[in-house]
């Protein structure tokens, strides 16, 4: 692979997709993973549990900051954004300046330190888009697939695609939020529909941009859709205690919202190569002699791709998604804390509290596992458990809770364990 004993930039890197994508890179044995963000306490978080990394404080708002930051990179993927729609509508020149001027900084800085290629990553709001956030990715799109139009070695291209399942942001964290909350589920409209794809389907995206570019290529992954009420009612039904009885809530669509979205529209889709998994968007400045796939005037949307027509089809797509996008709280709902990763939990308790809350599933079968001695004399125990598993399975967590409940006891605690509070890492 083009990636071993490389040297990585990821911008943005304490994100849902930087900390994904940093992980899989590892098993192509870069010489060096560099994580650049401008969220200390992020990197603080993703330091313990990946020490090996090289973390970088830093904003690409700063052209210096971001050049010191490529020297002797070998390839770039460019993460870094504002992302959510609401505070982009109430913060517009902020999105710019991070989404479009921090986009060109990075650019520049790619060009200057000689790095082979660069990948940015962008959304489907960019595409016709009605809300600044989509707006300024769409502008930091042409600035990235503009760059080889001119004089240097370095290969630019983008990546684009719709609602990575459970990334920071995204309506699953909120949902299960809720859920653990017993709050109603709150959605727009019913009949919206979003594309779903998990984080490790968006970094195979991006490894396949890395891999087939040939400078100034948009690269989009094929992704069914669902309509909210579907997914809020596959979400209840698989994490709320009260199933279908769970209420829901609608709000209304928010300002800058889409009824539908578009991955390609009907101009790009002339120049476009069309894959089974993917379509590439050639430049404007080099168009290849294609034959086109799809009629004129035809566009690729949350309407009109493969949609997930039932509650049985949305939750085997969550069931998709791996460990800390399906199993990773976004909210720390009180006294304890669970870090789901690849290969083991971590567990921060403290004594005294009831444990009642329990998963009704993990991403892997549990064949053996290991466990760290607990000191109940602690005020905050912290449990290490391994998993080495294969496949994933739909072994229950509540054996894993009692035994760890067992544990506590057996150490000479007096406490309980409380799982009622995943977070990400």
């Amino acid at each position: 692979m083009v990636l071993k004993d490389s040297v990585i930039l990821i911008t943005g890197g304490t994100g849902s997709f930087g900390s994904r994508v940093a992980r899989h890179l590892l098993k192509e044995n870069p010489s060096q993973v560099r994580i650049f963000s401008r969220d200390e306490k992020k990197q603080w978080e993703m330091q313990r549990l990946f020490p090996y990394f090289r973390y970088l404080v830093g904003d690409v708002r700063d052209a210096g900051r971001i050049n010191q930051a490529m020297e002797g990179v070998d390839f770039v993927f460019h993460a870094a954004a504002l992302k959510q729609v609401p505070s982009c509508e109430q913060f517009p020149f902020e999105a710019v300046k991070t989404n479009v001027i921090g986009s060109q900084n990075a650019c520049e800085a790619a060009r200057a330190n000689g790095v082979k290629t660069f990948v940015a990553l962008s959304t489907d709001k960019s595409v016709k888009a009605v809300n600044a956030m989509g707006m300024s990715k769409a502008l930091m799109e042409k600035i990235v697939c503009s760059q080889n139009q001119f004089a240097g070695g370095t290969t630019f291209c983008c990546v684009r695609y719709g609602n990575v399942m459970g990334s920071r942001g995204s309506v699953i964290p909120l949902f299960k939020q809720q859920i653990s909350e017993g709050v109603p589920l709150t959605i727009t409209v019913p009949e919206m529909t979003r594309f779903l794809m998990t984080l490790d389907e968006s970094v195979e995206l991006v490894l396949r941009a890395l891999t087939g570019a040939q400078g100034g290529e948009v690269f989009v992954r094929k992704a069914p859709a669902s309509n909210v009420q579907q997914l809020a009612d596959a979400m209840r039904l698989l994490f709320s205690p009260r199933k279908e009885e769970h209420p829901i809530e609608i709000t209304g669509i928010r300002p800058g919202e889409k009824v539908h979205e578009i991955l390609v529209n009907e101009y790009e889709m002339q120049r476009a190569t069309e894959e089974s998994n993917y379509f590439v968007i050639h430049p404007e400045y080099r168009v290849p002699q294609i034959e086109r796939s799809r009629p004129l005037g035809a566009e690729f949307t949350s309407a009109n791709t493969k949609q997930l027509s039932s509650v049985e089809e949305v939750v085997l797509k969550i069931d998709e998604m791996t460990d800390s996008e399906a199993y990773a709280w976004g909210v720390q709902a009180g006294w304890g804390r669970w870090y789901l990763v690849k290969d083991r939990i971590l567990v921060e308790c403290c004594g005294g509290l009831q444990s009642h809350w329990s998963l009704s599933r993990v991403p892997w079968p549990i064949e053996s596992f290991w466990a760290g001695a607990c000191d109940g004399s602690d005020a905050l125990g912290r449990l290490i458990l391994w998993f080495w598993g294969g496949s994933r399975g739909g072994t229950q967590v509540s054996a894993v809770l009692a035994l760890l409940s067992s544990m506590w006891f057996g150490a000479g605690g007096g406490g309980h364990w409380r799982a009622g509070s995943l977070c990400r890492v």
